[in-house]
């Protein structure tokens, strides 16, 4: 047990930003920081004031990096534990609270601290329609996710400290599901948001035959293909492929705007971008201020002389994972649900008053997979914790086939995610159900962490992202999304939980005779005595508009609404360090030679 208060962070993405992070937090308690870092041949190098470090770990599983955290967390006991609300990050740090009993708060913006020895953070609400301060309370650590955008721009000059080499044992881990095989999409098949390089078009492409130079570089970059809203519009994109305000918001690693000039409209969908190439021909294009490399060229010209380059390489073949036949295991099935206030809806979000509560994205994805999943020969229960603003969905999962509703009712007091998460596992402990499906996240919090701990708790194996399932002689089979534009297919054993992946599955609508016949259909109430575990509590001090993250490359002041910060993007932005010139030869090069610099192609041939 230390004497001195500590925040602790494993920096797993955005290591940097995260020991930022942790120090400014800790300036404010008092404390010293801990970095914790495991697998062999690690560097340490992470600014704190000690770096405990664990050889023996392997990073290939977050269920072993859980229980190593969580065993040196009962060690110590530090105040906080900071993660990346990255994939992994997010699986660990909710197995963490699970192993510890702590609460579990992400992804969050910012830290603060009270003065009276509670923790704050800043976390965004409704849908990202507003945001709200969260106020930790009790004793004990907490276990905290911070958004990738929110750390990239921060930075913490420093050496490490006194490093300690932790050699204990490797502790046993929860079982998981065995992978079968990995296949990266072809950029077709590829969604505008999950790829980590988006290669994107605007007027500037000239037409169709200008965007088939686009998928071209796309295939040889493992990426896929975004568009302006002219574009759209013009035809030569679809819909769904959109980037803006009136599109999709994306974050990806790399974005090369080809022909694309930088309106306001555009520049708020490709906000999250990590780095930026933009081809124009404009020197004054606006997409220039946010550009980690300008190229002042025609990008037609330019993106045909770079694949011709190209062409002297072999292009990656991008492959489909194979197709899930249906289920044909008997037995029963629980699909968990949670609703939240529709983020299009603003009316009364200062109180939480007066917003219609929806089914979220991900919990219908869990809905109509499960309903996939059960086929005609399995017992579906529809489970929800909550009050009566989840009779809604439960009526819904009745109404397109469910045999049964559970409604839980939370306890008196203040509910946090291993709350439900105790009262979900209580639940199927009494259901005995073959597979439980929730999704990836909710609309309410967004933390992704009730599947995880559902399974830590009931020492099941657990799949996430997925977007297929299948149940097969008494195997699991799924297809789940991997960063990168990949899909992952995991075999398992039974009993298990999958966490759907937001939009991966359609959800019917039901017929209006269906919807008349659920409603006479009983939901079943059941009033636990208490949420069964011993973390700290979460009480929202405040809510109010939402916080942007960062924009681009650099942070915008905080603002309420979408025009001020459109305004604040316009006002300035990262200073350009001077645009490439010269003719589609020259630029070829350059952009050759930028992505070969960042691991996406092999050295370019002169």
């Amino acid at each position: 047990m230390v004497t001195v208060a500590e925040v602790w962070f494993w920096p797993q993405r955005e290591g940097e930003g995260l020991a930022a992070a942790a120090a400014s937090l800790a300036h404010t308690m008092g404390a010293r920081t801990v970095a914790v870092v495991f697998g062999p041949q690690q560097q340490v190098q992470w600014a704190a004031d000690e770096v405990l470090y664990w050889p023996y770990i392997g990073l290939e599983s977050g269920t072993a990096i859980a229980a190593g955290l969580a065993h040196l967390v009962k060690e110590r006991r530090p105040s906080a534990l900071l993660l990346p609300a990255s994939p992994l990050g997010s699986e660990v740090g909710a197995r963490v609270a699970a192993h510890i009993g702590a609460s579990f708060v992400g992804p969050c913006l910012r830290l603060d601290h009270s003065g009276k020895g509670r923790i704050l953070a800043l976390r965004p609400a409704f849908g990202c329609r507003a945001s709200c301060w969260l106020e930790v309370w009790g004793e004990g650590p907490v276990v905290v996710t911070l958004s990738l955008e929110s750390l990239r721009s921060r930075r913490l000059s420093g050496s490490p400290g006194r490093v300690t080499e932790i050699r204990d044992e490797v502790l046993p881990v929860a079982p998981r599901g065995r992978m079968v095989g990995i296949y990266a999409l072809k950029p077709e098949d590829m969604d505008v948001g999950e790829a980590d390089v988006v290669v994107a078009g605007g007027r500037g492409m000239g037409g169709k035959d200008g965007f088939q130079l686009l998928w071209e570089l796309a295939s040889y970059l493992g990426g896929t293909v975004g568009a302006t809203r002219p574009a759209v519009d013009a035809g030569w994109a679809p819909k769904e492929r959109q980037i803006g305000s009136s599109g999709r918001i994306i974050s990806p690693k790399l974005y090369l705007a080809c022909g694309i000039s930088g309106a306001s409209q555009h520049l708020v969908g490709m906000r999250g971008a990590q780095e930026v190439i933009a081809i124009n021909t404009d020197p004054g294009a606006p997409i220039f201020s946010l550009a980690t490399l300008g190229l002042l060229g025609d990008a037609r010209q330019v993106l045909q002389a770079v694949l011709e380059r190209l062409s002297l390489m072999a292009r990656p073949q991008g492959s489909s994972p194979p197709f899930l036949p249906p289920s044909t295991w008997p037995g029963k099935v629980m699909v968990c649900l949670s609703a939240g206030p529709d983020p299009e809806s603003l009316v009364g979000y200062e109180k939480g008053e007066g917003v219609p509560f929806v089914l979220g994205p991900a919990d219908a994805s869990a809905l109509a997979l499960a309903l996939k999943v059960k086929g005609t020969d399995k017992y579906l229960w529809a489970v929800a914790v909550g009050g009566e603003e989840m009779e809604g969905p439960l009526r819904l999962a009745l109404a397109l086939g469910a045999q049964g509703a559970l409604l839980v009712g939370t306890p008196a007091g203040e509910m946090d995610v291993l709350a439900t998460a105790y009262l979900l596992a209580q639940t199927a402990q009494e259901l005995r159900p073959d597979l439980v499906l929730c999704g990836d996240r909710s609309l309410q919090g967004g933390t992704g962490a009730v599947g995880w701990q559902l399974a830590h708790i009931l020492s099941w194996p657990c799949v996430a992202h997925v977007v297929d399932a299948s149940l097969s002689d008494g195997a699991l089979w799924t297809i789940a999304w991997a960063e990168g534009g990949r899909r992952v297919l995991i075999e398992s054993s039974l009993p298990a939980v999958l966490m759907a992946r937001e939009g991966a599955v359609s959800l019917p609508y039901p017929s209006v005779r269906k919807q008349i016949k659920a409603r006479a259909q009983p939901i079943i109430r059941k009033v636990p005595s208490g949420p069964g575990h011993g973390s700290r509590g979460l009480k929202v001090s405040s809510l109010g508009p939402p916080k942007p993250m960062r924009l681009g490359f650099y942070q915008v002041e905080e603002s309420p609404w979408p025009w001020q910060r459109v305004a604040a993007l316009l006002g300035g932005g990262r200073p350009s360090s001077g645009l490439v010139t010269g003719d589609p030869e020259t630029l070829a090069f350059h952009l050759l030679e930028f992505l070969t610099s960042r691991g996406l192609l092999a050295p370019p041939k002169k």
